[in-house]
């Protein structure tokens, strides 16, 4: 199963509230965002450019947002949406108690990854949010409502503890400000020879349907991902003048 607009629509918040996470349906033709912060962006266009695909699961990994400030900033950051319901999610919702599948990393990230680490806050959390659109907003803004799970954690081991355990693949994976050119980043997720990518591509479910790759430092046109190509380009992907994205679809019969 998935959860589909329909399914997040017959939700009720006492179903958010009470019900065990229904973790698979949500990672399930999901858009899976590392680095995320609060971007609203792939949403945003996620609605414009990907419609027929009708994506209303997202999970976002970062530790640029303490608990108590996500209900907040998600009412301030993801224009024309308020908080439907929310609630935290335990470890062993999520799997994180179990042990997942280790990616293979480079010496250099190794190296790397050992500082980053080592400088992590030790208060992991995930946090599970349904955001329903302002009635003054229409359907070209985007889906009436969407489900946001927040885990403030590393984007690789996120995602092999969440679609690695499970063998799910997500629909779009977002590689926004991949992480080459920011201090105390340890891989850079956009790399075909870095531990992220590699990973993926030891998956018996295969790899992304699409793929999003931008942020503020470059074109974002030079995705070398082996059976991917451009689609679709956006321009002022933050504000006008600021950021782009690249769409990438995957082609490749080999990878499908």
């Amino acid at each position: 199963t998935t959860m589909d607009k329909n399914t997040l629509m017959q939700l009720s918040k006492e179903d958010v509230l009470s019900q065990r996470l229904p973790l698979v349906d949500l990672l399930v033709d999901s858009l899976y965002y590392p680095n995320s912060r609060l971007d609203g962006g792939v949403i945003k266009y996620s609605n414009m450019h990907l419609a027929n695909e009708e994506l209303v699961s997202f999970v976002y990994s970062d530790y640029s947002c303490c608990e108590k400030d996500l209900i907040s900033r998600a009412e301030s950051d993801f224009i024309g949406y308020h908080v439907y319901a929310h609630r935290p999610v335990s470890k062993e919702e999520i799997g994180a108690d179990k042990p997942y599948p280790k990616p293979k990393m480079s010496d250099r990230e190794i190296r790397c990854g050992m500082n980053f680490f080592n400088g992590r806050p030790q208060n992991p959390f995930c946090h599970w949010v349904v955001m329903e659109r302002d009635e003054d907003f229409g359907e070209e803004h985007g889906p009436k409502r969407f489900s946001l799970l927040f885990i403030n954690g590393d984007g690789v081991a996120v995602f092999a503890g969440l679609y690695g355990v499970n063998n799910i693949t997500p629909k779009v994976i977002a590689v926004i400000e991949p992480g080459y050119n920011y201090p105390g980043f340890w891989t850079d997720f956009a790399d075909p020879q870095a531990c992220l990518y590699q990973y993926m591509k030891s998956f018996p479910s295969g790899m992304p349907k699409y793929v999003f790759y931008g942020g503020t430092e470059d074109n974002y046109d030079n995705l070398n991902w082996e059976g991917y190509a451009a689609i679709g380009k956006v321009q002022d992907y933050y504000r006008p003048g600021l950021g782009s994205m690249t769409i990438y679809r995957l082609v490749s019969e080999a990878e499908n």
